[in-house]
């Protein structure tokens, strides 16, 4: 829970144990908010999070940008993260 800046993290008392990150989506996007707290909070707007199947959205045109490198954590797994990594 103290590696969540934002306090979005809680203990399940039912598991006995901390949550994992789910992007906030009990307190925040299932009541209709736009943005994960990290998002919403960083001054700096490195964090973006949107619509990935959305053409319009900011994040889908930050990935697609033929010019800049993209890339995910362990894509040997197989797993198809959709959390996605670039330079600036």
């Amino acid at each position: 829970m103290a590696a969540c800046p934002y306090n979005a993290r809680y203990f399940n008392e039912e598991k006995r144990a901390i949550d994992k990150c789910n992007f906030c989506w009990d307190t925040r996007l299932s009541k209709g908010e736009k943005l994960t707290a990290c998002a919403a909070a960083c001054p700096a707007h490195v964090r973006v999070f949107g619509d990935f199947s959305d053409r319009n959205s900011e994040v889908w045109k930050l990935v697609h940008q033929p010019d800049k490198a993209v890339w995910v954590l362990r894509p040997e797994t197989g797993a198809k993260p959709c959390i996605f990594y670039m330079n600036d």
